[in-house]
């Protein structure tokens, strides 16, 4: 209550000064002085006690009266602003909720097409596999079919393929070595 203490202690000054006041501008200065001085005080009371009042229209009677109904209700206004706090939750929930549906999931996006790709490439290898003769052993089959990045796929097709070239690498060095000793025959 050091502001009404302030307020009251300058209301006694103002007071001996109109006393002393010698003309009627002086005291018509002063008065605006008074009214300024005393806009002042009530606004910073009301923003001190954090009163919620308009600044505006500020009097010393209205503050009385918010600092009495705080005072009688103060439960009544911890219950508004515990209502507030709740709709605004409420609100905030909804927000999030509206904005999770119309922001895709980029990871969840990512994900699928990452397991597509890798299906395909998976399926892309059986069938060349296939269409090019090359038999699949079943633990390799069964490597590919359970490998879970396109990694482990490509490590396995690349096997598949270094193999079958080794195959045919040995395959063309017999033939070779075949036709070279029947043209030597030959002669």
């Amino acid at each position: 209550m050091k502001i009404l203490k302030k307020l009251n202690e300058q209301k006694e000054k103002d007071d001996e000064m109109i006393k002393n006041l010698k003309t009627a501008g002086d005291y018509e200065r002063l008065q605006k002085k008074l009214t300024t001085q005393k806009k002042e005080i009530f606004r910073e009371i009301n923003n001190s006690l954090e009163l919620g009042l308009e600044s505006k229209k500020l009097t010393l009677k209205k503050i009385i009266t918010r600092i009495e109904e705080l005072i009688r209700n103060p439960l009544a206004n911890n219950q508004k602003l515990q209502k507030k706090l709740t709709k605004a939750k409420k609100t905030i929930e909804l927000l999030k909720k509206q904005l999770a549906e119309k922001d895709p999931d980029y990871n969840a996006i990512q994900q699928a097409e990452y397991q597509k790709i890798l299906k395909l490439v998976k399926n892309d290898t059986f069938q060349n596999c296939k269409k090019l003769g090359i038999a699949l052993a079943p633990s390799t089959q069964a490597k590919i079919s359970q490998a879970t990045t396109l990694d482990l796929v490509m490590k396995e097709r690349n096997k598949l393929i270094q193999s079958q070239f080794s195959k045919n690498q040995a395959e063309l060095t017999q033939q070779k070595s075949q036709l070279t000793h029947a043209r030597h025959q030959e002669r």
